[in-house]
Order: structure tokens, then C-alpha cells, then sequence
């Protein structure tokens, strides 16, 4: 064990039972956000134990239904939606980043969790982890684990310079767009579709032209007839 009282994530054995936290900012995860956390419950393969709780961090006139759509997708785990009051969209963002970051911190320190996994494209929780490690301040690994989606311009260059990569997983951002029961087209399907944009001008099929119609045949206008005069 650590010396808070968590468990020792270096040492896989030690981490079972261990309750760890997943905390999903919808509100950076948009339209992708219900399948994701779908498909990370389901598919569970990271270095901490599956989570037992799920904390969705979302719009506050959408919390009910959210709270809702959890329990019935995930009867057997803990449910906390966090309805986030949007006066506009930076303040929105930065009120679910604060708050997923306080609620993380106060589980661990309670015991409440004992891991924790942050679903997000943001790049406002590089303190939460250094938090964390200060708290967890026990040997082997620290119980934190970054989840990100590969969304283009979503990754921060300080996360890709900086942030260590054993407590960061990158995901496909179709993965939950194809969960949700979505069209969204797979990374395979996509390498296999033919680059249309590819084919120059000169490799198009030769375009066939109708035949030009014929010119309309000339009107004849008869010239009206003069009357005859006779002689007098």
C-alpha cells in the first residue's frame, strides 16, 4: 500500500478491488461522448483496474438525461452527472474543467477512488495529474490515467513534449462516433475508399458531346402580287 492508503498500482496484484474513478468531460467530447464511455466500459484493456464509477461532467439543462442514459447502460456502477451551467462557451469549458478536476481530487483524497481515469481532448489537466502524484506519494506507479481521443488539433504540443506517455492512451475518435450506432466511416473503410481527389483531369473518360441539331430550314416569303392597272 501507499502511504495514503491507496494501493500500489506498481504492483499489478495489489491493485484488485481498487476503486477507480472515470471522469468524462462530455462537454469536450461532444457527440463522440456516449459511445466512447461505452466503449471504454466495455472494452477496459489500460494499466488501472476497470472502473467501478463513472462521473459525467455535462450541460446543466442535460443532466437529468444523462443521468438517465448512465444508469441504464451501466446498471452495476456508480453514477454522478455534474450539470454545468453554460453562460458561453469558454466559461462553460472552464467550469466542467474545474469541476471534474475538484471532484477528482476530493474522491482520491476521501477514498472515494482510489484511481483515476480523465476522459478528455482537453489540455487544462496536466495540474490534476501532478496533483495526484503529490497526494499518491507512494512508490510505483502513480493511479492516474489520461484517455484522448485523435481528433485533429485537439493535443496539445505541452502534452506531446511534456506529459509522461505511460499515463497517457490515445483512442480513435470513431470509436465511440461508431458505438453511438452512427455512419461514420472506420479507418479501415476509409484506406480502402478510392481517393477521388487523386484522379487528374486528364484520366477522366472523354466526354461524349450530342450532336449539334440541325439549323432550321429558311422560311420562303412570298412577295404579295402587285395589281395589274389597265390601260385607260
Amino acid at each position: 500500500m501507499a502511504m495514503n492508503g491507496h494501493a500500489d498500482f506498481g504492483n499489478p496484484a495489489a491493485a484488485d478491488g481498487t476503486r477507480v474513478g472515470l471522469y468524462v468531460d462530455v462537454e469536450n467530447l461532444q457527440d463522440a461522448a456516449q459511445g466512447l464511455v461505452r466503449w471504454l466500459v466495455d472494452n477496459w484493456d489500460f494499466d488501472l483496474p476497470p472502473p467501478r464509477r463513472v462521473n459525467l461532467y455535462v450541460q446543466a439543462n442535460m443532466a437529468l438525461l444523462w443521468e438517465m442514459w448512465a444508469a441504464n447502460q451501466f446498471p452495476d456502477m456508480e453514477i454522478a452527472v455534474a450539470g454545468v451551467q453554460r453562460f458561453s462557451r469558454n466559461a462553460s469549458k472552464n467550469s466542467a474543467d474545474i469541476a471534474l478536476a475538484l471532484d477528482a481530487v476530493a474522491d482520491f483524497v476521501s477514498g472515494a477512488a482510489q484511481g483515476v481515469a480523465v476522459v478528455s481532448d482537453d489540455s487544462d489537466f496536466i495540474s490534476l495529474f501532478s496533483k495526484i502524484r503529490e497526494l499518491y506519494g507512494g512508490p510505483g506507479k502513480t493511479p492516474f490515467l489520461w484517455i484522448m481521443t485523435d481528433r485533429r488539433g485537439t493535443r496539445s504540443p505541452l502534452i506531446r513534449d511534456f506529459f509522461p506517455d505511460d499515463y497517457l492512451r490515445i483512442v480513435p475518435a470513431e470509436t465511440g462516433e461508431c458505438a453511438q450506432g452512427g455512419d461514420a466511416l472506420s479507418s479501415q473503410d476509409a484506406a480502402a475508399a478510392p481517393d477521388v481527389s487523386a484522379v487528374s483531369a486528364d484520366a477522366a473518360p472523354d466526354r461524349v458531346d450530342a450532336p449539334p441539331a440541325p439549323a432550321p430550314a429558311p422560311i420562303a416569303i412570298a412577295a404579295p402580287a402587285m395589281p395589274s392597272i389597265a390601260p385607260a
